[in-house]
């Protein structure tokens, strides 16, 4: 489920922030590399008991 938060400073400037999470299944790779690309920085949390898997892996080269 996507959620944006548009943030205001103190001097006029306001900070778009778009938070997204994408689903983890294999078969929805190319959609998750697709929704990335319209991003200029993404963050990606890796679950510490799985750990990196291989859709993480192709994901992370994007």
């Amino acid at each position: 489920m996507p959620m944006t938060l548009i943030l205001q400073d103190t001097k006029s400037k306001s900070y778009f922030f778009n938070i997204m999470d994408t689903m983890g299944h294999v078969d929805f790779v190319d959609e998750v590399t697709a929704a990335l690309q319209l991003y200029d920085v993404a963050v990606i949390i890796v679950d510490a008991i799985e750990g990196v898997n291989m859709c993480t892996l192709q994901v992370s080269v994007v």
